[in-house]
């Protein structure tokens, strides 16, 4: 197979997930980074040093692609940087529009956020929202969008976090939005799903929700990963004043483990419409293999 799939963001957690499956399956893969090249590539994959936000040494960049797959997205921003968000999920989609049109590149696969909406309550599914119109309702594009709850996998920043923060519990683990429920996609699964886009026309337009087989409560999946630890410790459940409280003063740690726009992310429950569930591989199939 000759097709050059090029991947924006592609040097992230599931950036690398979509690499090795795309490469797996025939494809070329050509990843965008502003960072130096690893010593080491695989067979069929190029390494392209590129400033995103540069239009005209992006659309350089994506020359001879035949897909482009946006995956650049930030959950937080930092410290007294409010446009952050919106560099990341707004400006950046514009700028990778413009090259896309200078590179006669018409095909984009983009990967959103599941609850991402105009008023949603936080700055970071609001501009997943604003971002994601531009990109369905600019003429001449052939677009898909991806909307997963939380992904898991490993390398990622979900489960992981939480093992390094019980590691060092003292026996009592504080919990913010305890009740707040997900639908944990295996980032795997998530992969595939995209592939299966970069070939069939039929998705072409459509933006599409994607959630795991099961909902699980932020308290359940705290306690699974500490199981996992062996750690026995106590999960205290805190309330909506106190779990807004533990945000902002999580904000000003370095690494900002927790935020406000956080926060104000998990008032609503990160699940499927009508319980869709398209990817079927369980938490337990996988977690055990790399939290420890």
């Amino acid at each position: 197979m000759n097709q050059t799939i090029a991947l924006i963001g592609g040097r992230g957690f599931i950036g690398d997930a979509l690499s090795t499956d795309l490469l797996a399956n025939g494809f070329r893969v050509r990843v965008l980074s502003r960072a130096t090249a690893p010593e080491h590539l695989e067979p069929n994959m190029e390494w392209q040093r590129c400033d995103p936000y540069d239009v005209d040494l992006l659309a350089e960049a994506l020359t001879g692609a035949s897909v482009v797959i946006n995956l650049v997205g930030i959950l937080n921003a930092r410290l007294l940087k409010p446009h952050d968000f919106h560099n990341a999920h707004v400006k950046l989609v514009e700028q990778m529009i413009a090259a896309c049109y200078a590179a006669e590149v018409s095909r984009i696969i983009h990967i959103g956020a599941l609850n991402s909406d105009a008023n949603a309550p936080s700055e970071y599914l609001r501009t997943k929202a604003h971002g994601c119109d531009i990109l369905h309702h600019t003429r001449d594009l052939k677009v898909t969008s991806f909307h997963p709850s939380v992904v898991f996998g490993p390398g990622d920043s979900f489960l992981l976090r939480f093992a390094r923060l019980i590691k060092f519990a003292p026996g009592v683990f504080p919990l913010a939005c305890p009740d707040s429920v997900f639908a944990p996609v295996f980032v795997g699964d998530l992969a595939e799903r995209i592939r299966d886009a970069v070939s069939r026309d039929d998705f072409i337009g459509k933006r599409i929700n994607v959630c795991g087989p099961e909902h699980r409560t932020l308290k359940q999946i705290v306690s699974y990963v500490a199981q996992l630890c062996r750690r026995r410790i106590r999960i205290v459940p805190l309330t909506k004043p106190l779990s807004y409280l533990q945000a902002q003063l999580c904000e000003i740690i370095p690494g900002k483990p927790f935020s406000v726009d956080n926060y104000l992310s998990l008032q609503l429950d990160s699940v499927c419409p009508g319980g869709t569930a398209l990817c079927q591989t369980r938490l337990e199939s996988i977690a055990p293999s790399y939290i420890h």
